[in-house]
């Protein structure tokens, strides 16, 4: 069960940020932390997978989503 914590750079505020946002919240796959105030683009998150297929596929969905620029690894636990 992969999990990682990382820091999503956001698009520029405006729709894609605020997509991206609210699909990461909806996701049960991540928790999403606390930004330093509205106009902060850098978002930190947990992922939580299953096994690391599904660790693959869900990068791969961060990487495509419009509304994020980058994703920096900060740690990677793997159990």
């Amino acid at each position: 069960m992969p999990v990682s914590g990382i820091v999503v750079t956001l698009a520029q505020p405006g729709p894609q940020a605020e997509l991206a946002v609210q699909w990461l919240a909806s996701d049960a796959r991540f928790a999403l932390g606390e930004t330093e105030d509205a106009e902060d683009r850098h978002l930190p998150v947990t992922i939580d997978t299953a096994d690391e297929q599904a660790n693959k596929d869900c990068w791969a969905e961060l990487q495509a989503h419009a509304g994020i620029e980058f994703v920096d690894v900060v740690c990677v636990f793997l159990s």
